[in-house]
């Protein structure tokens, strides 16, 4: 998949568990797994309660790959 989402590195390199992302956002963190685990798409409200919880912005933690056209 061409879309990556890099919060479990972001989360992992602020030492920031699972549960303290849950409380930071009002999401909970099963939902927040399926994110970082690619099972569940979040919606532009998700993407900005996270992004308000970590003072991150979204291209910081959601990437698109490019394919090499070789």
């Amino acid at each position: 998949m061409p879309v990556k989402i890099l919060l479990r590195e972001i989360r992992d390199a602020r030492n920031v568990s699972l549960n303290d992302l849950a409380r930071l956002t009002g999401l909970s963190p099963q939902y927040l797994s399926k994110i970082e685990n690619g099972k569940s798409n979040p919606t532009l409200k998700t993407i900005g309660d996270i992004c308000q919880g970590l003072q991150i912005q979204p291209g910081d933690w959601i990437v698109y790959e490019f394919k090499n056209n070789d």
